[in-house]
């Protein structure tokens, strides 16, 4: 991975500059506040090792705290309708064992939110809101690294559901969407569509799906209709979108 270098300055981005100075979470400027950087998505919901090209965002601290009850449980319902099970042990995701195990008040709200359907399957009564902060945040950050843009108003449209329980038109719609408009020019994403020679093309799967990593996530920029997305796959499960 990038090791402590800011994945903002380690690819060529000619977008404009005086946006970089601000955090794409808060719009306030980085100068006057601590920050950190940020891997977009969480690190935690990938696997070891992880991936060097991983997405990182400089953004302020007090930003990325203020993420971290949505994201623990983001990571625990995620893990749990994975898993079939709200039970530590049962765990797929490592970090789903990690947080269940140690908050016993989050494991009884998973297993409270579990309900057996009458064909025996399992349902799952998800906190919407708390996923979509996690999503939003996480479309904010690729939005910013990719074309430079700041997307701080609140999401016109934060949706998501089971790839599973998509029919095959509404499948195909969601991973073959084509944009109606150009990046910004000179935007990270402008390069990489463009210059043949960007390294970063190799990431890019035959939809335009950026690989962070196979079957883990992965994400596109939607530019359509006057708006801007981004659609996004969490291990292989969860099709998600937000949009402004």
């Amino acid at each position: 991975m990038c090791s402590g270098s800011d994945y903002e300055a380690r690819f060529a981005d000619f977008a404009d500059e005086r946006l970089f100075a601000y955090c794409c979470y808060c719009g306030d400027r980085r100068a006057t506040k601590r920050t950190t950087l940020d891997h977009v998505p969480s690190r935690s919901l990938l696997d070891e090792p992880l991936p060097g090209h991983f997405p990182m965002v400089r953004v302020c601290i007090d930003c990325n705290r203020d993420q971290s009850e949505a994201e623990t449980y983001f990571y625990a319902i995620l893990s749990a309708v994975l898993s079939g099970s709200h039970r530590p042990e049962d765990q797929i995701l490592p970090i789903g064992e990690r947080v269940l195990r140690s908050d016993k008040s989050l494991r009884r709200r998973i297993f409270e939110a579990k309900n057996i359907a009458p064909d025996g399957s399992l349902i799952w009564n998800v906190d919407h809101e708390l996923i979509g902060q996690v999503l939003t945040a996480y479309a904010r950050g690729h939005i910013f690294l990719e074309t430079g843009e700041l997307a701080l108003d609140k999401p016109a449209r934060v949706v998501f559901k089971p790839l599973a329980t998509m029919g095959q038109d509404e499948r195909t719609a969601f991973l073959e969407v084509q944009n109606d408009v150009f990046p910004e020019l000179g935007s990270r994403l402008f390069i990489t569509l463009f210059d043949p020679q960007d390294e970063r093309r190799q990431l890019l799967d035959a939809n335009g799906f950026f690989v962070i990593q196979p079957n883990t996530y992965q994400y596109k920029v939607v530019l359509r209709n006057g708006q801007i997305g981004i659609r996004s796959i969490v291990r292989n499960f969860l099709a998600t979108e937000v949009s402004w």
